[in-house]
């Protein structure tokens, strides 16, 4: 209940954030980065963080991460340059190979090829033989 005391939407100028995403998914929204700028992108990325423990950017520009990092933290942004991702959140949220990840760990993204280099960096596993690797 403690969570529902704040408003769930807070306007940045720039960007509407709904901090309770979380509490009413499971997980929170993810920042989509085309067309913002990378000051907005850490604005938000910082306000989201304040709520949940992991957020996710997407579509993001190199030079993107280093911005969020002076404003949160080197320690708590991951990028994953291949996928345009990065998210913020501590590493221990990062499923690993020893146990499958948890549904509520897992974001949906518009690309299967960008979620597959994600989860294999996360991972450190690789797709080989699974249904992905293979074209019919």
């Amino acid at each position: 209940m403690e969570s529902l005391r704040s408003l769930p939407f807070e306007d940045l100028g720039f960007a509407t954030l709904d901090s309770h995403r979380g509490i009413r998914r499971g997980f929170p929204e993810a920042v989509y980065g085309q067309g913002k700028t990378d000051a907005q992108i850490a604005s938000i990325l910082e306000r989201l963080s304040e709520h949940h423990r992991t957020v996710l950017a997407t579509r993001i520009r190199p030079g993107t991460a280093k911005a969020v990092e002076q404003r949160i933290g080197k320690g708590k942004v991951r990028e994953f340059p291949e996928a345009r991702m990065l998210v913020v959140g501590p590493r221990t949220t990062f499923p690993s190979p020893r146990r499958p990840p948890s549904p509520r760990r897992l974001w949906a993204t518009g690309s299967t090829a960008s979620t597959t280099l994600v989860s294999r960096a996360c991972t450190g596993s690789s797709t080989r033989g699974s249904a992905s690797s293979r074209r019919t």
